[in-house]
């Protein structure tokens, strides 16, 4: 019985590497300590990449990275709201904002590097001149680990899918808004002031549970991460007519944290599983309390299933009529609507990579694109983003717009981009972050002890308790106080204290150089060095090629096998030359555990191909021992009474009881035949029809004759008691 929990309680846990298998053919994993930034320090005659404080290094790919990088604005607006809905309740909410970074790869032209840090998360976009490289928690796909808390992959990586489809797949699905017109404003040429789309988000109680992880702050920040990235897309995109930059801001977020009970109306909330694309869309744009008229766009992030594989709908835009950006709406439907889903149709989370593409196409289609042609696709294998099948982002084209998307969208920019865009929010007071010309900034909450609504220091304030790490109660921290915890084991820096003259943190000082860190490597100026790098300068890093390769002929046919013996240790080349093994007095090293190998997961220094959910089973069914077994009843006595009775005490009963039952007919029939044995049947009083019973002559003759053995056998009984009673023949003397 303890077995068939321990199956239950793991089962999701199996399935995880099964689940990014499906969707990625080569990943890697990454600790949040890789995201290390450092302070880039300068002289004055230093002039490369002037603008940028920060720096990062990092290893992907086999590749030594190092990006430069700057705090950057974020996408919300000067006006940000996030509110929390329930049924009884919608109120402001505070969140602590995500802190964004953009920069360059050095010695990379043309590459773009987008950082988003969200509490102990890490969301990174690093795009190359040939690859794009994505970044994400390892939580949806990976099991917990203290090896790993994030996934790399390359979007060349991903594998064919035909997951991701957009629900105008249907034309009935395209149904727009008839009779409806709305006034337009052409725009003038070289317009490029007003290039900001603002932006209502929704977050509903599916995709706070199975995204945000039932956490206001991860449901609101996962949001914003996402059309930052839809952002990129956009403003990397010249739309024609001075429509260059266009972008987002994202002016409210609306969070459910229950669904919405008790409501007349086909709420898009409601705990409903069965919705079809179109009537999602609906529901959203009917809810007045959202008042979608007061923005640009709205757009729904859900985590429902569609058996049909649709990923997302939304309304497309024309010029002069209602639908897409700034449509005013027609009765109670608001046509300025969209929605996606995190979800694919087997049930299982998509990459955040294909949420985002998702996610831009449906705004594509509110900015008035309809969907590509195959005349518009330059290459039949490299699609564009708003391609009739929602791309998965392989190719390179995948994120971008075709020149027939931008066509239709140029008209739309033309006819109410004028009045429909806004100009971006700049430094502003209220936005949680410390410009210049603030002392502080605590948003919008009114009772701060250390901060005002201006953005000034109270009396007798120094400092901000939520602007400094080094503040408490406005006042500066004394030197005890850890303000920056590096206690991992695999970091090269140490942990930062407060300086009690200061509210800001430290730099972190360096381990000693030589000092052991991930994967056998060695501190150097408060990095972690890979192993063969810390040997000499000519050794590097490299990937076992699985051992030696053993060829054979075979029916005139060359087969290669490899051998899985060394994917899972450390292997150096020199001088770009064989990689080959390194050990140590004649031992191997070994990569920890989790690492990914040719075949699988490294465990234990051996790699793991991925197995059979069965033989996985089995292998926990060995490891559990009787102790086990005792221990577990022991936590769980009502319990396993409670299992006892309804597993196996109420079926055997009702077996019984089945069989006893069936028992007492058999006797019953048995009778009836036996005693009752009706010679005919009449069909009816009127017809004087028989029918002849259906008994053979022969068994009738079998069961006349047994009746007389029966009779005979009860008169000698009856006949020998007489005799004990009355013996005949017997003569008395007198």
């Amino acid at each position: 019985m303890f077995k068939i929990f321990a199956i239950i309680m793991l089962i999701n846990n199996l399935n995880c590497r099964g689940e990014i298998g499906r969707v990625l053919k080569y990943y890697e994993t990454l600790t949040r300590n890789d995201f290390t930034l450092e302070k880039i320090s300068r002289t004055k005659r230093q002039t490369e990449s002037p603008t940028f404080s920060q720096k990062l290094n990092i290893r992907l790919f086999g590749k030594n990275l190092q990006l430069h990088v700057n705090p950057e604005k974020n996408v919300m607006s000067k006006d940000f709201q996030s509110f929390v809905k329930s049924t009884k309740h919608f109120e402001e909410k505070y969140i602590e904002h995500p802190k964004f970074y953009k920069g360059y790869v050095k010695g990379l032209k043309k590459s773009t590097v987008r950082i988003h840090f969200i509490a102990n998360d890490v969301f990174a976009a690093i795009d190359l001149p040939e690859e794009h490289i994505f970044i994400e928690p390892s939580w949806k796909f990976l099991p917990l680990s203290s090896n790993y808390s994030l996934i790399a992959y390359r979007t060349s990586q991903l594998s064919s899918t035909d997951r991701l489809k957009c629900g105008f797949v249907d034309p009935n699905l395209a149904e727009e808004p008839k009779n409806q017109h709305v006034q337009t404003h052409r725009a003038k040429r070289n317009t490029i002031a007003n290039r900001v789309c603002k932006l209502l988000l929704v977050a509903d109680y599916k995709y706070f549970v199975e995204v945000g992880k039932k956490s206001f702050s991860e449901t609101v920040n996962n949001m914003i991460s996402k059309i930052t990235e839809v952002d990129a897309i956009y403003r990397a995109t010249d739309f024609r007519n001075g429509y260059k930059n266009i972008g987002f801001e994202i002016q409210t977020v609306v969070v459910h944290d229950e669904f919405t009970k008790n409501s007349g109306e086909n709420h898009y909330n409601k705990d409903k599983s069965n919705w079809t694309a179109k009537e999602l869309l609906r529901a959203f744009g009917s809810d007045k309390s959202l008042k979608h008229e007061n923005y640009c766009a709205a757009h729904l992030f859900t985590a429902t299933k569609f058996s049909d594989g649709i990923q997302g709908v939304a309304w497309i835009a024309k010029s002069g009529a209602v639908g897409g950006i700034c449509a005013p709406g027609s009765g109670s439907t608001k046509y300025n609507t969209g929605w996606s889903t995190a979800i694919d149709k087997y049930g299982n989370r998509i990459l955040t990579f294909e949420s985002i593409l998702v996610a831009a196409h449906e705004l594509g289609h509110n900015f008035g694109s309809q969907h590509d042609p195959p005349s518009c696709a330059t290459d039949k294998n490299n699609l564009f983003l708003m391609y009739t099948y929602a791309v998965s982002g392989k190719q390179s084209n995948n994120q971008k717009f075709s020149q027939c998307s931008i066509d239709h969208i140029s008209k739309v920019l033309n006819s109410r981009g004028s009045s429909c865009l806004k100009e971006p929010s700049t430094s502003f007071c209220g936005n949680y972050k410390k410009e210049d010309g603030e002392d502080c900034d605590v948003g919008n909450v009114a009772d701060d002890k250390c901060c005002t609504t201006n953005c000034k220091f109270k009396t007798n304030a120094v400092c901000s308790d939520r602007n400094s790490p080094c503040c408490f109660e406005c006042t500066y921290a004394n030197s005890s106080v850890k303000c920056l915890d590096q206690s991992n084991v695999l970091n090269c820096k140490k942990n930062s204290f407060c300086t009690g003259k200061s509210p800001e943190c430290p730099d972190p000082k360096f381990e000693v150089d030589g000092s052991s860190c991930i994967d056998s490597g060695k501190c150097k100026k408060g990095s972690c060095q890979p192993f063969c790098e810390s040997l000499n300068k000519n050794s590097a890093s490299c990937l076992c090629a699985n051992g030696d390769i053993v060829t054979f002929r075979k029916l005139n046919v060359l087969q290669i096998f490899f051998c899985l013996e060394n994917s899972c240790s450390i292997c150096c080349s020199v001088n770009n030359g064989t990689c080959e093994v390194h050990r140590e007095n004649g031992k191997k090293l070994l990569l920890s555990d989790g690492r990914p190998c040719f075949e699988g997961i490294c465990e234990k220094g051996i790699c793991q191909k991925t197995k059979p959910v069965v033989n996985k089973l089995w292998d926990i069914l060995k490891k559990l021992s009787v102790n086990d077994i005792i221990e577990f009843f022991k936590k769980n006595l009502v319990l396993m009474v409670i299992i006892f009775f309804s597993v196996i005490y109420i079926p055997i009963t009702i077996i019984i009881s089945c069989i006893d039952y069936k028992r007492k007919e058999d006797e019953k029939s048995h009778r009836r035949w036996k005693y009752e044995m009706p010679n005919q049947i009449f069909l009816s009083n009127s017809d004087k029809l028989t029918i002849k019973a259906t008994r053979s002559k022969r068994r009738d003759n079998y069961m006349v004759k047994k009746d007389e053995e029966n009779q005979k056998i009860k008169k000698e009984k009856v006949s020998k008691q007489r005799n004990k009673v009355h013996p005949s023949n017997t003569n008395y003397n007198i």
